[in-house]
């Protein structure tokens, strides 16, 4: 049996709490996105240390 994907289990989840369809869409997207960046930064690193990363004023 597939797993579902984690959209579709964060949707069902908004959806559960009684949100909009659309306000529930948008709020499993950026879950997702959420998600992604977390493990982004676990694999490479958070944005400072990546390789190739220039300081500047605006960092700090």
């Amino acid at each position: 049996m597939a797993r579902r994907s984690l959209y579709m289990t964060l949707l069902q989840r908004h959806l559960s709490e009684g949100e909009p369809w659309t306000e529930a869409s948008e709020h499993a997207l950026s879950g997702v996105a959420h998600a992604y960046d977390l493990i982004k930064q676990a694999v490479i690193g958070p944005p400072a240390l990546r390789p190739g990363r220039r300081s500047s004023s605006a960092d700090q």
